[in-house]
């Protein structure tokens, strides 16, 4: 069997945007304002460290002759493997994030559990316990050409 890696990044431009004017309405007016370093450094550091999480956040995804890895490395410290022996189905999907999880990241919804980076296409796996997985990916066409040529789904 292929092997399929993929990995996402936190790329999408409006949440940047978004954190830049955050991080400009909070601290120009303590700054206008004269406040103290003391005041402003605690709320500088705190934006400055989520900038660096959401920027180092990482959704990195395996299919193997083994299974499906994944990991979430802000989340998770190792990866998280399901071998092809606990899966029922395995298929790409296009979702609603919103609607079906209430947005991206790890989350939980009607349709299970849910790791997102971005998009509306993921990979979802149904396990022979009946959970649910379902991960984000960007490369919808890829991943279904690779899980043709699995047994699991010939």
């Amino acid at each position: 069997m292929e092997t399929y890696e993929e990995v996402q990044t936190m790329n999408q431009v409006w949440l940047w945007v978004l954190m830049g004017i955050e991080t400009f309405a909070v601290l120009l007016p303590l700054v206008l304002l004269k406040v103290t370093l003391w005041v402003i450094a605690p709320m500088a550091l705190v934006m400055l460290l989520t900038l660096i999480m959401l920027g180092s956040m990482k959704l990195k995804t395996r299919i193997d002759e083994e299974g499906v890895d994944y990991q979430m490395n802000l989340f998770h410290w190792n990866k998280r493997a399901i071998p092809w022996s606990e899966i029922d189905q395995i298929y790409v999907r296009q979702y609603s994030p919103m609607r079906e999880y209430g947005g991206w990241g790890m989350r939980y919804g009607r349709n299970g559990r849910a790791i997102t980076m971005h998009g509306k296409y993921g990979i979802q796996i149904v396990k022979k316990d009946g959970k649910r997985i379902l991960i984000g990916t960007e490369q919808p066409e890829s991943v279904t050409r690779i899980l043709q040529h699995h047994p699991l789904l010939v």
